[in-house]
């Protein structure tokens, strides 16, 4: 797998999420770019679903919009997020292989799959594991394919502290209330100060 680097605005979204659902299955876009050699920059992420798995037909909304989204800022959706709702489970469900997947061919490989570690949610470590997909399976990735700066996990760690995780907004909310934005301009604020 080629170096994957994790912006703090990817990196906050995703461990926001986890943690404003906690109790439940969360999962999200990755936005970034690749390069000629295969390195992904994560730059941003689109959180989407809370609690049960997406019906079809939300997710194919979703991606449309999200894909509007990135024709309009010259990104691509370069992979796929997701949390268990159970503190110590990493595995990955087949829906979201499934999803990866389909993602992964779309991107022309090299994309990537973060699984988030709850039980680090709240620590000073990373709380996601990189995937990347070898032989038709995902394959968790030594930690050190994937550079997340100790800035962003320091300033992640007191957003969560602060509760900034009620500011989120994931795109389930946008389709019960459409007042509600999915990119999340309360939580990029927070971020800029």
């Amino acid at each position: 797998m080629p170096s994957v680097h994790l912006g703090q605005k990817a990196y906050a979204k995703i461990v926001l999420h986890a943690a404003k659902y906690s109790v439940v299955s969360v999962a999200g876009l990755l936005l970034g770019t690749k390069d000629g050699a295969g390195h992904l920059t994560v730059d941003d992420a689109v959180p989407l679903f809370h609690n049960v798995l997406p019906l079809s037909p939300m997710l194919e909304v979703a991606l449309q919009q999200v894909d509007v989204y990135c024709k309009q800022t010259d990104c691509s959706i370069v992979g796929y997020y997701f949390a268990h709702e159970l503190l110590t489970d990493t595995s990955i469900t087949p829906f979201t292989a499934k999803v990866a997947s389909k993602i992964d061919d779309a991107l022309g490989g090299d994309s990537l799959l973060l699984v988030i570690n709850n039980k680090e949610l709240s620590s000073d470590k990373v709380a996601v594991l990189p995937y990347s997909l070898e032989s038709g399976s995902w394959k968790v990735q030594p930690s050190s394919s994937l550079d997340v700066s100790d800035i962003a996990v320091k300033k992640v760690g007191e957003l969560v502290k602060h509760k900034a995780y009620e500011k989120l907004v994931d795109f389930d909310n946008h389709l019960d209330d459409i007042k509600c934005n999915w990119l999340n301009p309360a939580v990029n604020q927070l971020l800029a100060t």
